[in-house]
């Protein structure tokens, strides 16, 4: 189980974010919940 939070303190994250190598989408996932 990974578990992981990012607090941007209700600001939107930049453009240029790529969160595609943290998620680790290599390898299919059983569940993602981004919100």
């Amino acid at each position: 189980v990974a578990i992981g939070t990012w607090n941007v303190a209700g600001r939107l994250p930049h453009d240029s974010l790529d969160i595609d190598c943290w998620l680790g989408i290599e390898e299919p996932a059983d569940m993602y919940v981004i919100g």
